[in-house]
């Protein structure tokens, strides 16, 4: 058993189904702060797309695995704890959104282009995954503004005051909770 996890997440990482289990069986257990995500290395503009083509296929028919008696070890499994298949692939894939969604949100408050470029894309895959209740959530996040407040704050305290990005991070933390 472990508190943390960590996830070195490039688009292939959800097309693995010992992958998506491990990922799913880690949020069902643990708080999604617990979850560590490194993804900067990996998605740049020209492969953001491969991340939000790859949630939305999240299968456990389609999904990879080195031996098959591993999928029928894994779907036997995936029946027992989440219900069904489309439980497991709907929690699996909604997961995913919302936890890239706070990951691209400390870059995307840095402004509107990339709050435009690197976060919208995260609320329209919400919605047409069928998850209206995070899309909905993801609408109400303003990381520009956050960034601009936090900064604004420190400028005006000064040295004494909480670092601006500290100051952002909170605020994100604060709207994922």
């Amino acid at each position: 058993r472990c508190d943390r996890m960590v996830v070195l997440l490039t688009w292939h990482y959800f097309s693995r189904l010992w992958c998506v289990y491990e990922w799913a069986a880690f949020l069902a257990y643990h708080e999604a702060k617990n979850l560590l995500i490194s993804v900067e290395t990996f998605m740049r503009p020209a492969s953001r797309d491969q991340y939000l083509k790859a949630i939305p296929n999240i299968s456990i028919q389609h999904c990879k695995c080195h031996d098959e008696k591993d999928r029928v070890m894994l779907k036997q499994k995936i029946v027992q704890y989440y219900v069904s298949e489309d439980a497991f692939e709907n929690f699996a894939k909604g997961t995913a959104v919302a936890m890239m969604a706070v990951t691209v949100a400390q870059i995307s408050g840095r402004s509107d282009f990339l709050f435009e470029t690197e976060f919208v894309p995260w609320i329209k895959l919400a919605y047409d995954i069928g998850q209206n209740d995070l899309a909905n959530a993801l609408l109400h996040a303003d990381p520009v503004a956050w960034r601009k407040t936090a900064g604004l704050e420190f400028m005006a305290l000064g040295s004494g005051a909480v670092p601006g990005r500290v100051k952002f991070q909170d605020q994100l933390n604060e709207w994922f909770d």
